[in-house]
């Protein structure tokens, strides 16, 4: 049985928002989770609360398995003008690898610092995870539950003053899922588009979230990297239904693929999202996906798409065959 989804995260940030406020600070944060849209508000409200914007007491490293020596030394140093120095690791890889530097160091974190950690996945079985843990503010960001997704939605339209009919809230969420980086988007577009009116009706979301597709589809690369073919199966039949053409599903499949390599070979440097083209929220993801192939495999899946896309062309295969086809090809156990 899989494990039970955290769908707290919304109380808990309203939790984390009111300790800020009060000045309670924790030695450390941990925030962790594949919903990228709740970790980017979560280090928001921590870089707010805890004055990250003070550069002189503020480190922040975004890169994968840093050498943690600059920011040891950097916490060594007393803060100035400040009660505290604060070191972000976004996207570090330590709460899923461990790291024994950091290991021995934060056995005793001293009070004029604070550590903030947010990575996609962890491992509770490292030293690192079960040592920070007992000192530290837990924040899954898991997938929220549909109920969760659906009181969101409605409570960002109502701060804006606008209603939403429930055929339409209901139409969104089948359209666009549960990615709540995706569903921002949109809402974003549907504040604008209202204008004068005071609710979004069903015509408005067909009319509006097109672009709705590309978060399907990373829903569609999540389950097949996880090896979860009968998940992928489902997104690929929802995606029928919804009228999405095969032939489109099947060149934006390839285009992952391609990037995924991309992301491999070029390695997790910083400036990795503007060479792909992509998000930086998105660079996590594709890492994550890259750690599930080799090089070889995703070479390979993609010359038996160019095999299979000159067989749909010349009508050797059917192009809904084709899709069925690579997603058995790509979904590899863990």
């Amino acid at each position: 049985m899989p494990a039970k989804k955290n769908d707290n995260a919304i109380p808990m940030m309203k939790q984390l928002s009111a300790d800020l406020a009060s000045g309670k600070i924790y030695p450390c944060y941990l925030i962790y989770g594949e919903e990228a849209f709740l970790v980017r508000q979560v280090l928001s409200l921590l870089k707010k609360g805890l004055h990250a914007e003070d550069q002189m007491n503020t480190l922040v490293i975004r890169e994968e398995n840093p050498n943690p020596a600059a920011a040891i030394e950097f916490a060594d140093t007393l803060p100035l003008f400040a009660d505290r120095k604060v070191i972000f690791f976004e996207g570090s890889g330590f709460l899923k690898k461990g790291n024994e530097a950091l290991e021995e160091y934060l056995r005793d974190i001293p009070e004029e610092v604070c550590f903030v950690f947010s990575d996609a996945e962890v491992d509770k079985r490292k030293t690192l995870y079960k040592m920070l843990a007992k000192k530290a503010f837990l924040l899954p960001c898991d997938e929220q539950s549909p109920a969760v997704i659906r009181q969101w939605i409605a409570s960002r339209m109502k701060k804006n003053g606008l209603r939403i009919s429930e055929a339409a809230l209901s139409f969104l969420m089948n359209r666009v899922g549960l990615n709540m980086s995706a569903l921002d988007q949109e809402m974003e577009k549907l504040i604008s588009y209202a204008e004068e009116r005071k609710e979004i009706e069903e015509k408005d979301v067909a009319e509006i979230c097109a672009g709705w597709l590309n978060g399907r589809i990373f829903d569609l690369m999540d389950a097949v990297a996880d090896g979860n073919s009968r998940k992928a199966f489902a997104l690929y039949l929802d995606l029928l239904a919804l009228k999405e053409a095969p032939q489109k599903i099947l060149a934006l499949l390839i285009r992952q693929l391609q990037l995924i390599l991309q992301a491999k070979e070029l390695g997790g440097g910083s400036k990795l999202a503007s060479l792909l083209g992509i998000p930086p929220f998105a660079v996590d993801k594709y890492r994550r996906w890259g750690n599930r192939y080799s090089v070889k495999q995703l070479r390979s899946l993609l010359n038996a798409c160019a095999d299979d896309d000159a067989a749909v062309k010349s009508g050797r295969l059917d192009q809904t065959i084709a899709i069925e086809m690579l997603l058995l090809r790509c979904a590899i156990p863990k």
